[in-house]
């Protein structure tokens, strides 16, 4: 099945950087769609959504990005509709899923740290010392103080993210 705006076999070919009312106004036809095609429907949520929470994410606290913050949540609540309806076609799916989601949101915060590193060497490495240190710390016990550690390694001075790693 296909509308005018996504051919629910090739989301994957989408870009980042939806708007999550398009995607809104665009969704006709749900019912009828095969377990194949939601998953690539739900599969194209999660890059949305790792995509503008990034962005909002590395915005900076002083110039906050509130259209990816305001994407981010719309996102959001895309994923919760659709987790419940692939749950409910498939309800061996739930745990795979949260993996997945998990997963794509890390790959665009890693990917845009990596990026921003680029130019720092001196971020560079301190990040991968704080990184290596969190996954030491939360290996001996230590999980919160890990995560915290490795939040701070993840996020830049300044950024949103870093304000809620604090």
């Amino acid at each position: 099945m296909t509308n005018n705006y996504f051919d629910y076999d090739k989301l994957s070919k989408r870009p980042e950087g939806v708007l999550h009312k398009d995607f809104i106004s665009a969704m006709d036809g749900l019912e009828n769609i095969n377990l194949e095609q939601l998953q690539n429907i739900v599969n194209f949520i999660f890059r949305q959504f790792g995509y503008w929470e990034t962005e909002w994410a590395f915005s900076l606290e002083d110039n906050p990005n509130i259209l990816a913050q305001d994407e981010s949540e719309g996102w959001e609540q895309i994923i919760k509709t659709f987790k419940d309806l692939l749950v409910k076609k498939s309800p061996e799916t739930i745990e795979l899923i949260s993996k997945a989601q998990n997963f794509i949101l890390m790959k665009y915060l890693i990917k845009r740290r990596v990026e921003y590193n680029k130019t720092r060497p001196l971020e560079r490495i301190s990040t991968s010392i704080l990184s290596n240190i969190s996954f030491l710390s939360s290996k001996i016990g230590f999980k919160n103080i890990g995560l915290k550690l490795y939040r701070n390694s993840l996020y830049p001075k300044g950024t949103i993210g870093r304000s809620f790693a604090q």
